[in-house]
């Protein structure tokens, strides 16, 4: 047995040994930190949100609210019931088809609107066809939807706020390669192939395992008797199996990885702390907790230049738009 003079010698050592550890390891947590943090500020863009009409709604609700704030609390209405709205973000995806090397900035192929609900543990999905007929917002004229991103991302958010009457949160655009490589980095995704897919895409029918290439041809398929429909399913599809099979993505190292992964690829008004929250706000989410809800259209040609354009009328825009709002309402709240 040592002497106890050794043993504390020793002791020591091993104190600052471990002491020597810990500032390692604090260290290397603190530049990781950093690193996510960096690596978020690479995809973050804030936008200045232009006029639309669910935004000039929701800004007299406000001053409704601020009204009631400053009334005196004894003419005020008692009431026990509980006052706060359902926890619900709405994000709009974009996908950007950008012709490479060159000054094009590109349309959005891609535009779909996504709601989440907390209260009702729910997704709620909705693409609009990018040949829809609408007014772009700000510019008095009226066009496929696609056609508004030539002014702006901000332009594009308030035409879709404008058509579907939901404010819209916070928005993700992407490119096609930031898609493909994401999808790369988790390993690619299983989605079923029909016959129509499997010919396009030369390989087998059924559930396949499908890289970030085949999933993006998958998602722009349109070669069927659905056309853009059919493309708007596929597309909310693809959403659907990311949620069921990242769940092992869903922490704050594989998130870094992923934005290394997409860099420049990607563009959002969504900051790192709260990728990090609607990560875990999502984390148990399968598809049996998504609801699409899909418009009834026709096609027509018509204008100047004879194109075709996706038409939904005034009845089914107002038919969608109630759905969306219902799906922002917690649906105990409201029995």
């Amino acid at each position: 047995m040592k002497p106890y003079k050794d043993w504390k010698k020793s002791t020591k050592w091993l104190v600052r040994l471990t002491l020597l550890i810990l500032v390692i390891m604090l260290g290397l947590v603190a530049y990781s930190t950093w690193k996510l943090y960096d690596t978020a500020a690479t995809i973050y863009h804030p936008i200045e949100r232009i006029s639309s009409e669910p935004r000039l709604q929701s800004a007299s609700y406000e001053h409704e609210d601020l009204k009631e704030k400053t009334t005196p609390q004894s003419a005020q209405p008692s009431t026990t019931e509980e006052t706060t709205g359902p926890q619900v973000t709405t994000l709009l995806i974009f996908g950007i088809d950008r012709r490479p090397d060159t000054q094009d900035i590109g349309r959005t192929d891609v535009i779909m609107l996504a709601i989440l609900n907390k209260d009702t543990n729910k997704i709620t999905l909705t693409s609009i066809p990018r040949d829809t007929y609408v007014e772009i917002a700000g510019q008095g004229y009226s066009d496929k939807i696609n056609a508004a991103y030539q002014y702006g991302i901000e332009t594009s958010i308030a035409t879709v706020e404008n058509f579907t009457g939901v404010l819209v949160d916070q928005y993700v655009l992407f490119n096609f390669d930031g898609f493909e490589k994401a999808i790369d980095s988790m390993g690619g995704l299983k989605l079923e192939v029909d016959s129509n897919l499997g010919e396009y895409l030369k390989i087998s029918v059924g559930t396949q395992l499908l890289n970030g290439q085949q999933v993006l041809d998958y998602a722009r398929f349109r070669n069927d008797a659905k056309g853009d429909f059919g493309r708007n399913e596929r597309q909310q599809n693809v959403i659907k199996a990311v949620l069921e099979q990242s769940k092992e993505l869903r922490n704050p190292g594989k998130i870094k990885s992923i934005l290394d992964t997409v860099g420049e690829d990607v563009r959002t008004d969504l900051d790192l702390s709260r990728i990090i929250s609607l990560a875990s706000d999502v984390y148990d989410f399968s598809t049996e907790h998504v609801e699409q809800i899909k418009y009834n259209a026709t096609t027509a040609r018509f204008g100047p230049r004879y194109l075709s354009y996706v038409v939904i009328d005034e009845k089914e825009r107002k038919r969608v738009a109630e759905l969306l709002q219902q799906s922002m309402i917690n649906e105990e709240k409201s029995k």
